[in-house]
């Protein structure tokens, strides 16, 4: 058959893929339906697509194989498609990383420079760490120095790449001193993996967060908070308004700060649901 044109290499989640490479053939072919594909992959359940799609379903080897030939996938895009699924099951975030850093390898995109460059640099959680070291101290090459620093201590090997990285990127560079200090640009580029690797990022802050939880209960410079509450959709959406307006006003004060900055925090916020959506559908049966 043709070719379908969706561009799988302009996906990072294979749920949306899915979902978009079936909406194209299946406008143009009627008999690719969701029983088809069912049918192909060996499944008696016609809804085995859609629960694949909500993440219900798992892939075995044979169907993944099934579907790369029924979505005619050349060779390229299918080991694509073979990681991407990976990356969709994996358990944890080390495992994720692994399979993020070969989708990024795989993706022929013209952006794929700059997916590397914004892996690269929000790897490690110390990279960005350090780039903000870098306004407060004078620093040239004391590395072990450096390392030590930064709490917890990293080593003075991860130090030395890590300037090196952000040198190579042009996010720092040394000024008329000697002295290596950030550039005002940054990292925030808008990119199909983007998403991806701020999660990655995002949940080494967490791990981060919770060793400062264990160390830090009776320092005045640290501040943990939590609260457990029940709320409607509407005082729901106010909070998630009130805390971006909340970051927002956060960034106008390091932005408008006169004084010379002499520490470098890290302010993190969560809200998360607790409860199953549509839950409350279940209260007459619960009381």
């Amino acid at each position: 058959m043709e070719k379908v044109l969706v561009n799988i290499f302009a996906h990072s989640d294979i749920s949306e893929y899915l979902r978009n490479y079936y909406e194209a053939r299946h406008e143009h072919d009627r008999t690719f339906s969701h029983r088809f594909i069912a049918q192909k992959v060996g499944d008696k359940s016609p809804s085995f697509f859609k629960k694949l799609l909500d993440g219900e379903r798992r892939l075995n080897p044979h169907q993944i194989e099934v579907l790369i030939r029924l979505f005619v996938l050349d060779d390229h895009e299918a080991k694509y498609f073979r990681v991407l699924y990976l990356y969709s099951v994996a358990p944890g975030r080390l495992e994720r990383e692994l399979y993020l850093e070969q989708l990024i390898s795989l993706n022929h995109t013209p952006r794929r420079e700059l997916s590397i460059d914004l892996f690269e640099y929000y790897r490690n959680w110390y990279t960005p760490a350090i780039r903000s070291i870098l306004s407060i101290i004078n620093f040239s090459q004391e590395f072990r120095q450096l390392a030590n620093l930064i709490t917890p201590h990293i080593t003075t090997q991860q130090a030395k790449d890590s300037i090196a990285l952000m040198a190579k990127l042009g996010l720092v560079k040394k000024d008329a001193k000697g002295f290596w200090k950030p550039n005002d640009e940054g990292l925030f580029i808008k990119d199909t993996f983007a998403q991806q690797i701020a999660q990655n990022y995002r949940q080494q802050c967490l791990e981060l967060a919770s060793q400062a939880l264990e160390q830090g209960r009776k320092s005045s410079s640290h501040h943990f908070s939590t609260s457990t509450m029940s709320v409607s959709e509407e005082s729901h959406r106010r909070i998630l308004d009130k805390l971006e307006k909340f970051r927002s006003e956060v960034r106008s004060i390091v932005r408008k700060d006169p004084n010379k900055p002499t520490k470098v925090i890290q302010l993190q916020t969560q809200v998360f649901p607790l409860l199953e959506p549509g839950a409350t559908s279940f209260q007459g049966r619960l009381q």
